[in-house]
């Protein structure tokens, strides 16, 4: 009996061990925050290593479901095959964002299914949670400051330029203005008024002109934050009759569409941004997962622009601003895209996240696991009860005989010793029998 007591134990505790070393396979998300109405972008990652299976979402929180990526897509169903295990981006989902008045969370929840490492050995299903953060639309109006804001102006435009006694204003005012002068008039003023005070203009100024020809100079505007923009002034001097033939330049002045400077492209590999990109957009963001640099493919729409990237390389976690720079003689605009970066450390060795938000998540996903290995333990404690009771029980049964042979023994025993010492006191008195 002691012998299948122990077997049991043994078999308990050889299955409590089992229950704890069996591979739990926990899917797992990345968080974001997003504008209103915005593209949301959510990778599915495994803590286990993988080679096949599936992911598919039970809940999306209150986003709408645009795509999904990284293997055989069927709805929102992402069933992927590899001849290699991998962790990270075993599917990639894309949503949009509600449209808010303030700030909101949702969850959007994904589970896992049929998942199995390169050997071919099954991995327990698992859910995960990504929490999506809208940001309400910002109320504060463009290209203004309130008391304490550190926002800088981009206003680079003019009010009105003057030449000599000529003022152009409002809708005499193009990006490049011409003006004719006399042959006596050998030089001319040129004047400007910006619309804004923290803007500064070079350029004007007392200039020289040449007789007979049409005589060229730009006023450059720099707005507070660095924006700039380039207005052309060009005077004609009349040359004298029958001495100096007129020399005006016949160039087709470009529409203020043609002299736009714009980028007419704009792509990053792997990467969304938000709104999509618009010639005329100059403010995107966008989200990124475990990026260091990212690769921008940017074209101007002059041939002769050239573009500079600032910000690009070396993203850090959280928020990253990158700047793209399209620049031709004076004329300068800037593109900005603010890059969230999410950085999730890498598992080696044991599934160990140092969030402290993540360990609680992990924590309550581990709650199944804690769970079996409980009920095995109790199940394993009821069974060493249940075989200690019943060997009890057995020994009751079983006693009866025995203990009457043994009081049969005691009986015996007890009886021999009783005659001897009658014997010994009828000896020493003389008297045979017993007396009371």
């Amino acid at each position: 009996m002691a012998k299948k007591i122990k077997y049991i134990f043994l078999l308990s505790i050889l299955f409590t061990i089992g229950i704890c070393t069996h591979s739990f396979a926990r899917i797992k998300t990345n968080d974001i925050t997003v504008d209103s109405g915005a593209t949301v972008t959510i990778t599915v990652s495994s803590q286990e290593p993988v080679a096949s299976g599936a992911i598919n979402i039970t809940s999306n929180g209150g986003l709408t479901f645009k795509s999904a990526s990284g293997g055989t897509v069927n709805g929102t169903l992402v069933a992927f095959s590899a001849s290699n295990n991998k962790t990270s981006g075993i599917a990639t989902y894309t949503f949009t964002a509600p449209i808010v008045t303030e700030t909101k969370v949702y969850k959007v929840v994904f589970i896992s299914q049929d998942m199995a490492d390169e050997e071919g050995n099954a991995v327990a299903s698992s859910s995960a949670t990504a929490t999506v953060t809208v940001r309400a639309p910002s109320t504060q109006t463009p290209n203004t400051t309130t008391p304490g804001d550190t926002k800088q102006s981009s206003d680079a435009t003019l009010k009105s330029i003057t030449v000599g006694d000529k003022k152009f204003s409002g809708s005499s005012l193009n990006n490049t203005i011409t003006h004719t002068v006399a042959n006596s008039v050998s030089s001319i003023k040129i004047s400007a008024v910006k619309n804004d005070s923290k803007a500064t203009v070079s350029g004007t100024g007392t200039k020289s002109l040449v007789e007979g020809q049409t005589n060229k100079f730009s006023i450059t505007v720099t707005a507070e934050n660095g924006t700039k923009k380039t207005y052309n002034v060009n005077i004609i001097r009349l040359a004298k009759e029958s001495t100096i033939p007129n020399v005006i330049d016949e160039t087709v002045v470009p529409t203020s569409e043609e002299e736009k400077l714009l980028l007419s492209e704009l792509v990053i590999k792997d990467v969304e941004l938000d709104p999509e990109f618009s010639p005329e957009t100059y403010k995107y963001t966008a989200n990124v997962q475990n990026m260091k640099e990212l690769e921008i493919d940017a074209i101007a729409t002059n041939s002769e622009a050239t573009i500079n990237i600032e910000g690009a390389t070396d993203l850090q976690e959280g928020n990253n601003t990158v700047k793209i720079t399209v620049a031709l003689g004076d004329k300068v605009i800037e593109y900005v895209i603010d890059v969230y970066n999410t950085v999730e450390e890498e598992i080696v060795g044991s599934v160990e996240n140092t969030d402290n938000d993540k360990n609680f998540l992990d924590t309550i996903r581990d709650s199944k696991k804690i769970i079996l290995i409980v009920i095995t333990c109790l199940l394993g404690l009821i069974s060493i009860i249940y075989m200690i009771i019943s060997y009890k029980l057995r020994k009751e049964i079983e006693g009866p005989e025995e203990d009457d042979k043994d009081n049969n023994f005691m009986l015996s025993n007890d009886e021999d010793e009783e005659t001897d010492i009658f014997e010994d006191i009828a000896i020493k008195t003389g008297k045979i029998g017993r007396h009371f």
